[in-house]
């Protein structure tokens, strides 16, 4: 039948985040010149292909001083519920990993106010 797709045919995928970032990864630069942002631009560096693939980005933002790293998700991963994943399992393990100052990997994502309530419910309440 025309237009039908077995689905033997298909590819599977079986991908565990936390599996795919565990590569055994060349370590950040660890030269006195190499600046904190410099080591962590360095680890998402090395991360960015396996994020990628699936059709994201990630963007460094900024390294605080007490070692927080802000990051933005960018492409597919922007509305993916697997971004959280992808940001603990990926970026924050294979990051504090490596740069043992970084004490948070967080997306710009976790400080967006919500949205506002829907102003048409409330007029269904005064009706």
């Amino acid at each position: 039948m025309k237009g039908t797709v077995d689905a033997k045919q298909l590819p599977t995928y079986t991908h565990d985040v936390s599996t795919m970032m565990d590569i055994n990864l060349s370590q950040a630069p660890q030269t006195p010149q190499a600046t904190l942002n410099q080591r962590v631009q360095a680890v998402l560096d090395s991360l960015r292909p396996m994020i990628q693939w699936d059709g994201g980005d990630v963007e460094l933002l900024s390294v605080s001083e007490n070692g927080v790293v802000s990051v933005r998700f960018h492409g597919a991963c922007v509305g993916c519920p697997s971004s959280q994943a992808t940001l603990r399992l990926g970026l924050e393990k294979n990051i504090r990993e490596r740069i043992p100052e970084i004490t948070a990997v967080i997306s710009e994502d976790d400080f967006k106010p919500a949205p506002p309530a829907d102003s048409r419910e409330h007029d269904k309440s005064d009706a």
